[in-house]
């Protein structure tokens, strides 16, 4: 089940131990806020395959993960206005292209790869490991690895706040940085003055 802070109202509410505020259902957060998760529904033009429910699922995912890192309760006030912040066209395309929707990744194509791949040259400062760069950040939205028969896609980490041309670019930086790591790992080191320069990298 997932975890929510707390907000006054009727619904159903409880404690455990590794929360100390009380935690709602997904089922009880998505029915206190169906007026407001409906309108961000009614304002996405395009939806590809993902349905209002898929939707609202992961606007409950979104928040349980805000509300639980800020580690304290909050007033319904302030939630409102988080979920009303969700840019819910941008939301609806990344899980579309999640899920794999064809029509989707064309879009998703046309609207942002340039910018990863202008992002991953100013990283690399080499066109072909920034192409090689864009290709591994692309399989990794797209879900190259598996967890069963689920296809582990990084853009279930969207939250919608901001916009998704901005986290993907930070998606392409902390790619590159991982794989910089990685590779320093596997470096050979001869000289005291390399081994140096990987600590300090």
């Amino acid at each position: 089940m997932l975890e929510y802070a707390a907000f006054p109202g009727p619904l159903g509410i409880r404690k455990n131990k590794e929360w100390p505020f009380a935690v709602m259902s997904k089922e009880d957060f998505i029915a206190r806020n169906k007026n407001l998760i409906g309108s961000l529904w009614l304002g996405v033009e395009q939806r590809y395959n993902v349905t209002q429910e898929q939707f609202a699922e992961r606007i409950a995912s979104i928040s349980s993960r805000a509300f639980k890192n800020m580690g304290e309760d909050e007033d319904a006030v302030n939630h409102s206005d988080f979920i009303s912040g969700i840019r819910s066209e941008e939301l609806c395309l990344a899980i579309a292209c999640e899920s794999g929707d064809d029509s989707a990744w064309r879009k998703f194509e046309a609207e942002y790869r340039s910018s990863m791949q202008a992002a991953a040259r100013t990283l690399t400062k080499d066109e072909p490991e920034a192409d090689d760069l864009i290709q591994f950040v692309l399989g990794e939205l797209y879900g190259i690895r598996l967890e069963g028969d689920r296809r582990l896609s990084k853009l279930s980490h969207y939250s919608g706040k901001g916009s998704l041309g901005g986290w993907l670019r930070a998606v392409v930086y902390q790619c590159f940085i991982d794989r910089k790591r990685q590779n320093a790992r596997f470096e050979q080191v001869e000289e005291p003055e390399d081994f140096d320069r990987l600590v300090s990298g």
